[in-house]
């Protein structure tokens, strides 16, 4: 699914993720995600720190960043907008379309 084209402008959509750190030494890593609560990909061979630290105690997820970045620039002004950013350790599922506009042209 092509969430940036412009046939998707002004559409909303629900992007999960699952990352699980793996075993150090191990490439038992997993990253899966989901868009709409339909399944899109998966990669569960992922070495995401290697044996840098094997103590399991010291080895955690401990920031998120959502980037945006685009080779030589973008050609014109682009905007995007997140809402409802959840970190959780248990799938929260996208729940119903809430009806509760508050704005109805990006944010005023």
């Amino acid at each position: 699914m092509d969430l940036f084209s412009t046939a998707n402008s002004g559409t909303w959509f629900c992007i999960e993720a699952h990352i699980k750190l793996n075993t150090p030494g191990s490439n038992d890593g997993i990253f899966e995600f989901w868009i709409d609560e339909v399944f899109q990909k998966g990669s569960y061979d992922l070495n995401w720190h290697d044996t840098w630290n094997s103590d399991p105690e010291n080895l955690k997820i401990n920031a998120i960043f959502i980037e945006n970045y685009w080779n030589s620039g973008s050609p014109v002004a682009q905007e995007r907008y997140m809402d409802n950013f959840v970190i959780s350790t248990s799938p929260i599922g996208c729940g119903a379309a809430s009806s509760d506009l508050i704005f109805t042209n990006g944010f005023e």
